[in-house]
């Protein structure tokens, strides 16, 4: 790196440092969970609220924990018999 270099390169390290602490600051701990997927792929998991699971880059599925509702619909029940 040659040294007219250095100070841009600086610049750029710095604004990307300052850039991840901006968004792991913007989301609050409160509690309130969510079950998130990735696009890519059926796995599911129990985000602590939506703000967190959007910085993994995770969509949602449904709010509440993954294992408060399942993730295929239930089969249909049988008619009832009169």
């Amino acid at each position: 790196m040659t040294q007219a270099m250095k100070p841009f390169a600086t610049a750029i390290v710095l604004a990307c440092l300052t850039w991840m602490s901006n968004v792991s600051a913007a989301c609050t701990q409160a509690f309130k969970p969510v079950c998130g997927y990735w696009p890519h792929t059926p796995k599911t998991q129990t985000f602590v609220n939506e703000c967190q699971m959007r910085e993994f880059g995770a969509k949602i599925r449904h709010e509440g924990s993954c294992k408060d509702q399942p993730t295929q619909a239930p089969a249909a029940a049988a008619p009832a018999k009169k």
